[in-house]
């Protein structure tokens, strides 16, 4: 996956660009949470783009009980797939799993990363009945 932030190409592996943006962030006394989420739209008869992305929100202990929002950071790569399916019902649950399975493979991709500075993590779904 390509990954952009603020409109701009990461050349590098993402895990390593989030250790030295967890490190800037961590210097600062900022503490950090991670979520990674994937969404959908059409873009064809079977096609649809996906973006994933990598949200950082940070926040800092100010003392005496008071934590504050430091604002957060957006990571994002879209992409395009293809579905075979004919059947609408069946394409929504293919595109479905496709989401979530996305959103899974990048939490493991940086997971021991964030167990290494143990920063936790959510993952999001946009599933719906």
């Amino acid at each position: 996956m390509k990954w952009k932030r603020n409109e701009k190409v990461i050349d590098e592996p993402i895990v390593d660009y989030l250790e030295k943006l967890f490190e800037s962030e961590l210097e600062k006394g900022r503490m950090l949470k991670v979520s990674v989420g994937t969404d959908s739209q059409k873009a064809g008869k079977f096609t649809y783009k996906f973006a994933t992305v990598i949200l950082i929100t940070t926040t800092e202990d100010l003392g005496g009980g008071v934590i504050v929002g430091r604002g957060g950071m957006i990571i994002a790569a879209t992409y395009y797939h293809d579905f075979k399916q004919a059947n609408s019902k069946e394409l929504v649950n293919e595109r479905m799993v496709y989401e979530v399975g996305k959103s899974v493979e990048v939490a493991y991709e940086i997971a021991p990363l964030l167990d290494l500075y143990d920063i936790k993590m959510e993952i999001h779904a946009d599933i719906n009945p």
